[in-house]
């Protein structure tokens, strides 16, 4: 068989495998593969040989995927794995020697502005001073909360004072004693007329009566005068614009002049269905 394949010449075209065994820069010496590449590669147990082999680094998978009988976390090319920086934060004190703890807030926010602090809320105007952040004494608290009654009572007095009716009802004017002296003219006509006591009371006022004042509306005056409206000057229509604008008449299907409905048949006689002969192939 050696001799044959001596006298055998050199083939002219390549075959797919000796393309790869180029491009992997392998020699083939009969059944036995060896690798030339200057890299070295880790050898992967074959399948069903792996017993104890537990794939850690990048070269034990070979240039390939994760192993799924061996049950370990793996990382092929280093994919999925965490980074390993820590997350461990250096303690840090303030100049009062209090714990700063901005760093805790600023771990997952590296570009964002953190106010930990209840002075963050307050405008600044310099370094606070401990007498501004003092108790206020009572005669301040006695009149901040007389200034604050005050603001309540004009907020409560003007809800009561719109709930109420506008027109409340009237209080009459106390009566009148007068005493009334007829004349002599009506005494003689009238002998009984004497002198007398007329007590005057001011008439009461049904408050639902309607108002006897009527208001009356001034028409509205004269307003700007409107936007005008420009226009192009007026042209003479040619033929083919009056032809291009024109509608035809709509011709009913269903009525006719009259006004009455045309028959079923008197309608496919017009439309001219039935002259037309259908081919059967």
């Amino acid at each position: 068989m050696s001799n044959l394949v001596s006298l055998l010449p050199q083939p002219r075209h390549q075959s797919d495998q000796d393309l790869v065994d180029a491009v992997f820069n392998v020699k083939r010496t009969g059944q036995q593969i060896v690798s030339v590449a200057k890299k070295t590669v880790k050898e992967v147990p074959p399948y069903g040989q792996r017993q104890g082999f537990i794939p850690r680094a990048p070269e034990d998978f070979g240039n390939g995927g994760a192993f799924p009988e061996i049950h370990v976390a793996q990382f092929p090319l280093e994919m999925g794995r965490e980074s390993s920086k820590s997350k461990t934060v250096a303690l840090t004190l303030e100049t009062d020697g209090k714990v700063n703890y901005d760093n805790l807030l600023h771990q997952r926010g590296q570009k964002k502005n953190v106010f930990s602090k209840s002075s963050d809320l307050v405008e600044y105007k310099g370094p606070i001073e401990a007498e501004i952040l003092m108790k206020p004494s009572e005669e301040e608290e006695l009149e901040c909360t007389e200034k604050t009654k005050q603001a309540l009572e004009k907020l409560v007095n003007g809800k009561i004072a719109t709930a109420r009716p506008k027109q409340l009802a009237e209080t009459r004017a106390p009566a009148q004693y007068i005493r009334y002296t007829p004349q002599q003219s009506a005494i003689s006509g009238a002998p009984e007329a004497q002198q007398r006591v007329v007590r005057v009371v001011e008439t009461a006022r049904d408050p639902l009566d309607p108002s006897t004042f009527r208001v009356k509306k001034v028409p509205a005056g004269a307003g700007s005068p409107p936007v005008p409206v420009m226009h192009s000057p007026p042209r003479k229509l040619t033929k083919d614009e009056v032809k291009e604008w024109y509608i035809p008449p709509s011709v009913s299907n269903w009525e006719n002049r009259s006004g009455f409905t045309i028959a079923l048949d008197k309608r496919l006689a017009a439309d001219g269905r039935n002259l037309i002969q259908p081919t059967i192939n």
